[in-house]
């Protein structure tokens, strides 16, 4: 009998399948070898501690689809199953549902088949690439559907009815295509020796037949699918690997540029490219583009494993490649770790026989193997020659999607010409056409003319999580080249031992609650190390910027003093004093074009020299040339983001309180998110800010234009080509985006009238910080160009002559929105919530307020005028405030939020562009056993929803499960007309899962006299600390001055707990870490 295969539990009729993650069958054998494998004892010595340690087991066996799979997870088995006298390969699982659509073609075919040994024969020789480009898309949706089906019962594909029917329209069209490809060659013959010449010509050797029609055809699909699967498949992981280790990344890059240079890569730099190809090695180890070998015994009668467990004739043994090929016992202990010399040809020749298998094996093994590498390698270099990557989400987390092949999921790059690539000149070396006719002698002049003209270097990295800092250092770029210079922008972690010295280096950083941003903490922490205390740093001229918000005191501006002293101590050599803004003034952008213009310029030219270009300058924003077409109505615009459809609408809040709405949404296929995370918006202007611009610049609402930017890399608007002026100003650009100091210079000094251009130059030369007066209601000059946008001064001047152009390039890019998702995706993965509150409603400044500051040139705003101002927030949320009527003597100012109004827009059906990134830093659900303690204010509540509805949900799964206690204070202004969510939280409050604590600030009797959250904590005071002292984890969700109370409150609690009194206590664990957590929206 032999020794018994562990096995989960199987259902009747179902098996093992709810064992099984069907999106991803992979990762469930992996799971389920870790569960039961480490049930074994070890039986060879080699193998023994590692099993021991449970950490993956040799075999175990799964109930599938009417029949018992032994599953292998280590090399010594593997190494049993290749022996071909004993073993061979089995069609079956996802193989198994593509044989019905290509039969008996090479994949897909038993070896035993006379038609499989034919075309193995033929091809052999002849094995080289085939494109057919019409067959791709069924191709790709036949995929994706064997992947379904092999994880699922018969009976169940009987059911699918609709993806039944899809399945057959899908490869009767690749039957079709390949039909008539055939019959084109045979009407057209060539003497080429490709891939279709051998189907159709080719006679077996052994019997000098030749393929039927229909084998040619079957074989034409097969190699159309495994060629797709492996080479794009492949080159994903690469590139992934290579990402995420950027130090393997620039290895690439130096075998490249020293092989290759700028030459065209031809197939002959293949044997020169040894650590590319070490790359593709380690990369196919531990990612096998087919994840596993599906064998069975050619034996008639039972055979064994390891010499004690029993396989039955033609029972599946499915070999896990990417658990056996990284075993440690061959791979070494750091067999997990992508690390590309140990696959090298030195290392890569001496591993032991068949402990790599990602082609396959023996006879069966991937007959297009030589041209995959080939093609792979070759891509790699010409894709590394030519572009610089990194990746567009530096936090990634390596996801894996399974169709028929592996495949990293949501993995985007960023792909940047390399310093000196021109298009032009790329296209010609790519098809090998052109020469330069210039002589020996011009070539040697017009080099030297460049290398005078050439712009001096300055290198910026930012650390930013919001995207401010980001965008401080894209505008820096845009004025480096107004300076004679040319600026590389990235990261401050991609700068660590890398920091460039003889040319002058900024670093624009924030500082969030005392730390550094995401992609600045390993800088920080590089300039931190046993190392800091020497001068390593010595010949680096910089400069740094730092932003922060002094609602947070105790550590407002950390990070960039810490940068600058660090710099400072190591040897760096300041070239201009540190400047500063203060994110809660909003002058963000003011104060660092101050600190450009009267600090950092000045000391960059006094050491290193350069030519400010004042004419360039003076618009503050990118020089464009645009060329206005009023006939043509092509659109094209591409976001990396993915549409969601809403599914519903619905107002929250009573008519007559500022409105909060909550929205359901379908999410993208393949989306997936987590309690806590964001959902990003990419919202559009409302047509009345449109139709404004139109009106101002005398714009029909067809005009087309074409942007082409004067100097190359200076902006993301569509250039080249001619897109609708309307689709410009709604999509691209944020046209509510606060005026600077220098689009105020630039629409005034447009203004033709001198009396009135001189007068409003004295006024908007003041310097003073944007106040308000909120006594009555009226705002200092400087509050208003803090909250006016270009767009609003230039209706309030008429007469200004700034040209179109001028006025685009002041607009910055249109940003993504982020919004708390406010729903669990434990119930419904496919469905998330929003809650927001629509900004917009109450009235902010008068018209009268404006008229008395600042000379208008016709007079008082009239009643019918609509005018647009926008609001500064710093970061993703950035609304905007318009002017509208109120009555017939006076107009009111009212916030309007780009995003909340677009939103609440939004009906049943309608598509909107989403994406989704991680919760803040520790803003995650705890285990079931950590006391919650969440505290909001109106839609602050929104990821406390996500978080008790989460809690609900394994509550109503699981009734035995044991929680610890949740708290939730929330605020609102009143108990029936503003108070979120009031019925499912008391349903979840019923079951268990949270026990809510409201309070109202207009209604504080019903709130046991408590207005805020703040104050009714300090009344249950002693149920909180105890909690904490449980361990509880503290979420805060709001305003930036709730968070503040609530720590303070918080501190003052625990000060009376420990010192029996009302005392201070400065306890570390309140100003940070992982037990309090806040996410601060404006």
């Amino acid at each position: 009998m032999g020794d018994p295969i562990p096995c989960p539990p199987p259902l009747p009729l179902l098996g093992n399948l709810r064992d099984i993650d069907v999106a991803n069958s992979i990762r469930s054998f992996f799971e389920l070898s870790k569960t039961y494998g480490k049930l074994l004892t070890a039986y060879h010595r080699t193998v023994k501690s590692r099993l021991m340690t449970g950490r993956i087991g040799p075999i175990f066996k799964l109930s599938l689809g009417g029949e018992y799979r032994i599953f292998i997870n280590n090399y010594e088995l593997l190494n049993e199953v290749c022996d071909e006298a004993r073993f061979t390969k089995k069609v079956a699982g996802a193989l198994g549902q593509l044989r019905n659509a290509i039969h008996d073609g090479l994949f897909t075919a038993d070896i035993e088949e006379h038609n499989w040994g034919v075309a193995h024969r033929i091809l052999m020789p002849a094995c080289g690439p085939l494109s057919i480009r019409a067959m791709y898309n069924a191709m790709s949706d036949i995929l994706t559907e064997c992947g379904r089906r092999s994880s699922r019962p018969n009976f169940m594909t009987w059911l699918a009815r609709g993806a039944q029917q899809k399945w057959d329209e899908d490869y009767s069209r690749l039957h079709s295509v390949a039909n008539d490809v055939i019959a084109q060659r045979r009407n057209n013959p060539t003497a080429k020796k490709d891939l279709l010449n051998a189907l159709i010509n080719g006679r077996d050797p052994k019997t000098g037949e030749g393929l039927s029609d229909e084998s040619i055809r079957n074989n034409m699909v097969t190699f159309l699918i495994a060629g797709h699967e492996t080479t794009a498949s492949l080159l994903s992981f690469i590139f992934m690997y290579l990402m995420l280790h950027p130090d393997k990344c620039r290895l690439v890059q130096q075998e490249v540029d020293t092989v290759v240079g700028k030459d065209p890569v031809s197939v002959n730099h293949l044997s020169k490219l040894p650590y590319i190809n070490a790359v593709t090695r380690e990369t196919l180890r531990l990612q096998p583009i087919g994840p596993a070998l599906l064998l069975r015994p050619t034996t008639e009668g039972p055979t064994t494993l390891g010499g004690k467990y029993h396989v039955a004739p033609g029972q599946t043994v499915v070999a896990l490649l990417q658990q056996v090929q990284r075993d440690p016992a061959i791979f070494g202990d750091d067999a997990d770790e992508f690390r590309p010399e140990r696959m090298t040809d030195e290392f890569f020749n001496k591993l032991p026989r068949n402990c790599y298998k990602p082609f396959g094996n023996g006879m069966r093994g991937c007959i297009g193997r030589p041209f995959a590498l080939q093609e792979t390698v070759l891509a790699v270099a010409l894709l590394f020659q030519v572009f610089d990557f990194k990746l567009v989400d530096p936090e990634y987390q390596i996801t894996v999607k399974q169709t028929l092949a592996m495949k990293p999921d949501n993995l985007y790059m960023y792909a940047q010409l390399r310093p000196g690539i021109d298009l032009n000149a790329l296209e010609k070396s790519l098809h090998h056409v052109g020469h330069d006719s210039r002589t020996e002698e011009e070539v040697k002049t017009n080099g030297k003319q460049n290398e005078k003209e050439q712009p001096r270097p300055l290198y910026i990295y930012y650390g930013s999580n919001t995207g401010t800092c980001e965008e401080l250092a894209g505008k820096l770029a845009i004025s480096a080249s107004h300076h004679g210079y040319t600026a590389q922008i990235d990261t401050l972690d991609s700068s660590r031992n890398q920091i460039p010295k003889d040319a002058p280096v900024v670093f624009i950083t924030a500082s969030y609650n005392g730390e550094p941003p995401d992609n600045a903490a390993q800088f920080i922490s590089w300039l931190e190390s046993k190392e800091s205390a020497t001068p390593r740093l010595q010949g680096v001229d910089y400069a740094v910027f730092g932003c922060g918000h002094r609602d947070w005191q105790a550590t407002f501006g950390r990070i960039p003093t810490l940068t600058d002293a660090l710099l400072c101590k190591q040897g760096a050599n300041r070239i201009a004093p540190k400047g500063f803004a203060d994110v809660a003034e909003g002058g963000i952008v003011n104060d660092f074009e101050r600190w450009e213009d009267t600090v950092l310029w000045p000391g960059i030219e006094a050491r290193f020299g350069g030519v400010k270009n004042i004419a360039h300058a003076s618009t503050g924003g990118v020089d464009l040339d645009l060329k206005l077409s009023r006939n043509l109505r092509s659109l094209t615009l591409r976001y990396n983001v993915k549409e969601a459809q809403i599914l519903s609408n619905t107002l929250l809040t009573a008519e007559d309180v500022p409105h909060k709405r909550g929205m359901e949404l379908r999410l993208p296929e393949g989306t997936t998110y987590k309690s806590g995370d964001y959902l990003n918006v990419l919202a559009v202007n409302s047509p009345v800010q449109v139709k404004r611009v139109l009106r101002r610049f005398s714009l029909p609402e067809d005009a087309m234009v074409e942007v082409n930017p004067l100097r190359k890399h200076m902006t993301s608007l569509p250039i080249g080509r001619s897109v609708a002026v309307t689709e410009l100003l709604s999509a691209y650009v944020e046209l509510s985006q606060p005026v600077t100091t220098r689009n105020i210079k630039a629409i005034v000094d447009s203004i033709p009238e001198p009396s009135l251009r001189a007068k409003l130059s004295d006024i908007f030369d003041s310097n003073i910080r944007p106040t308000m007066d909120s006594t009555n209601g009226h705002i200092n000059t400087a509050s208003l160009t803090h909250r006016l946008s270009p767009l609003d001064l230039l209706d309030l001047y008429p007469t200004a002559t700034i040209p179109f152009s001028a006025f685009i390039s002041m607009l910055p890019p249109l940003r993504l929105r982020q919004y708390s998702i406010s729903s669990s995706p434990l119930q419904n993965p496919s469905i998330a919530t929003l809650t927001w509150a629509v900004v917009g409603q109450q009235p902010h400044l008068s018209a009268s307020s404006i008229k008395a500051q600042i000379p208008l040139t016709n007079g008082d705003l009239h009643q019918d005028q609509t005018l647009t101002t926008g609001h500064h927030l710093n970061g993703t949320k950035v609304t905007s405030m318009s002017y509208q009527s109120q009555d017939s003597h006076n107009n009111i100012l009212f916030h309007g939020g780009v995003a909340s109004t677009y939103l609440s827009t939004l009906t049943p059906g309608d598509i909107i562009p989403i994406s989704i990134s991680p919760a803040a830093k520790n803003f995650n659900l705890p285990s079931h056993s950590t006391p919650i303690i969440m505290i909001a204010a109106g839609t602050g509540v929104a990821p406390f929803r996500a978080f008790v509805q989460e809690r609900a949900h394994v509550l109503t799964s699981n009734p035995a499960v044991k929680l610890a206690p949740t708290l939730l204070y929330l605020g609102s202004r009143y108990s029936d007309k503003d108070a979120l969510y009031v019925s499912e939280l008391t349903a979840w409050e019923k079951l268990g899962a949270v026990t809510v604590r409201r309070t109202y600030s207009k209604e504080k009797q019903k709130s046991k006299g408590c207005a805020y959250v703040q104050e009714r904590i300090w009344e249950e005071r002693e149920e909180v600390m105890r909690l904490w002292e449980m361990g509880a984890k503290v979420f805060v969700c709001g305003k930036a001055g709730l968070a503040e109370g609530v720590r303070e409150v918080l501190k003052k609690a625990w000060g009376e707990r420990r010192c029996g009194s009302e005392g201070e206590w400065e306890g570390a664990e309140w100003l940070g870490g992982k037990r309090f957590v806040v996410d601060v929206f404006t």
